[in-house]
């Protein structure tokens, strides 16, 4: 994650994002619980079975 913010990479993104990005980024940290404050509510992070790249797999096989 740390690679995706240095100055090459915040380079390229401003590309797609020009001038939406902060000028200095901060990498987000682990989690220390199950809930993420956002805005006035909060989301739940829960265990999923698989990701959504497994499931498209499995989607377009079948």
């Amino acid at each position: 994650m740390q690679e995706q913010i240095s100055a090459g990479y915040m380079q390229i993104w401003g590309g797609f994002f020009p001038g939406q990005l902060t000028g200095k980024p901060v990498p987000p940290g682990p989690l220390t619980g199950r809930t993420i404050s956002i805005g006035g509510s909060s989301a739940t992070v829960r265990s999923a079975p698989m990701s959504d790249a497994v499931a498209l797999r499995r989607h377009a096989r079948s």
